[in-house]
């Protein structure tokens, strides 16, 4: 059921993401969607459909150059911190991996622009602005709405994840909820 919920989100997260960008709204919920995924997932587990969420956007999008799957990457980095530094509940403290996906949203922006066009000088800078400030107000809120299905849905959810792999089994996994 998990996995069903995983890859339902994203692919909704991904039809979003295309059907605002029809509006010239430029808010990143494929990678909004992934962090939270990644953070309760250990990264091993969260890699994989991430990163084909991330091509299937930015092929939906005819990008050349793969800037959901780089941001993607660099996302799976951060969430790896911040699920060893952080906290999950509360909006304040989520405002924090907000402005590090914003980060790391106006990177992936200027790099894309450097190889395309060939300048840093972005030529429509409102649209990165507004894509990063939408990544740190939307990321709480949305955080709070997977929470509350995942609850609904009885689902694991913040799973340990051992190295060795006779403790990998589903036994073996265990369910941490601070709010239960």
């Amino acid at each position: 059921m998990f996995w069903l919920w995983l890859t339902m989100l994203l692919f909704l997260a991904a039809l979003a993401e295309i059907i605002l960008g029809l509006y010239h709204l430029a808010v990143p919920c494929l990678l909004l969607t992934a962090f939270y995924f990644s953070c309760l997932l250990p990264w091993q587990k969260a890699t994989l459909p991430v990163l084909v969420a991330a091509a299937l956007l930015d092929s939906s999008l005819g990008r050349t150059f793969p800037a959901c799957g780089l941001a993607s990457l660099l996302m799976l980095v951060a969430s790896n911190t911040w699920k060893r530094f952080g906290a999950w509940h509360s909006w304040l403290s989520l405002l924090l991996p907000g402005a590090s996906l914003a980060l790391i949203l106006m990177a992936v922006a200027l790099i894309q622009h450097k190889i395309v066009l060939g300048s840093f000088w972005l030529s429509s800078p409102g649209i990165v602005v507004f894509q990063a400030l939408s990544a740190i107000v939307v990321l709480p809120p949305l955080w709070q709405i997977f929470e509350f299905g995942a609850r609904r849905l009885s689902l694991r959810r913040l799973e340990t994840f051992s190295p060795y792999p006779q403790a990998n089994d589903d036994w073996a996994v265990e369910k941490i909820d601070e709010n239960e």
